[in-house]
């Protein structure tokens, strides 16, 4: 809908090699969670960093959060 809002979905995939560690993998996904927790504009109750994919080239993470704005 085109309703008034008070929050805007943000989703994207970020693709890593496979040559990423699996400690690396868990660092990379908690630190990104870390950071967007921390930002003031995010809506704190969903943040999500998760692997979703292991594609030909590329382990995919998932990123989903709100954004605490009215303004595309």
């Amino acid at each position: 809908t085109f309703s008034a809002r008070d929050r805007i979905l943000f989703r994207t995939d970020l693709d890593l090699t496979y040559d990423t560690s699996r400690e690396a993998l868990a660092r990379i996904r908690d630190e990104i969670e870390a950071l967007l927790r921390a930002h003031p504009n995010t809506w704190p109750d969903v943040v999500r960093v998760n692997i979703t994919a292991f594609t030909a080239s590329a382990i995919r993470v998932n990123i989903l959060m709100w954004v605490h704005t009215t303004d595309f």
